[in-house]
């Protein structure tokens, strides 16, 4: 069931329950402020007309990126750290659309093996662009974006964890032609100070 056709039912449940228990325990659950999460949804699209006509439809701020799509070469390089020298390995990527073009979503192998999944979206809700990041490890990453500047965007999760490790992090995805683009993942320290960890350069595959 999709999200759009999840969220008609439940406004026509809703519906359905304000006729048949139009009486106390509704008021009295209403005003405790405890509406459970389909109410809230529900109050919430009916206030935002606007809103429930977009959801569960490609949004016109994702034609942003849909120059991604396509079939990408992968330079990765994870910088040198006080334990590790630097690494360079040649990769895949392949970018398509999914959800019914919802989102965007992001293969990238290397050594003939998918090691990284992701996700990108831009939510009509919260009004932000939404990354997601996984990998075969366990590791699932959150970012949002609030827009993009040119042909940059910045992502920020505030509240990742890596194995295990806290931390926060900053991804930039810089487009540089309609054939290359640039991601790079940074690590802010206790110190507020930011530094690179990798970074990952695209070449679209003819």
């Amino acid at each position: 069931m999709t999200v759009r056709r999840l969220l008609l039912v439940l406004v026509v449940a809703l519906a359905t329950a304000c006729a048949s228990f139009a009486g106390p325990p509704a008021a009295m659950t209403a005003a405790s402020g405890e509406l459970p999460l389909y109410d809230r949804v529900a109050a919430g699209l009916e206030a935002r007309p606007q809103l429930a006509e977009a959801i569960g439809r490609p949004s016109a701020e994702l034609t942003q990126a849909r120059w991604l799509v396509g079939r990408w070469s992968v330079t990765a390089r994870v910088f040198a750290t006080t334990r590790s020298p630097e690494r360079i390995e040649q990769g895949q990527s392949v970018v398509d659309e999914s959800l019914g073009g919802t989102w965007l979503q992001f293969h990238d192998s290397y050594r003939g093996r998918v090691q990284d999944q992701g996700f990108l979206t831009f939510n009509p809700a919260s009004q932000r662009w939404l990354s997601i990041g996984m990998d075969k490890v366990g590791n699932a990453i959150v970012a949002t974006a609030s827009r993009w500047d040119g042909d940059r965007i910045v992502f920020l999760a505030p509240d990742a964890e890596v194995l295990g490790e806290r931390v926060v992090l900053r991804q930039t995805l810089e487009k540089q032609s309609n054939d290359a683009y640039r991601v790079l993942n940074e690590e802010r320290l206790p110190s507020g100070r930011w530094i690179a960890l990798d970074e990952y350069v695209y070449s679209r595959q003819r």
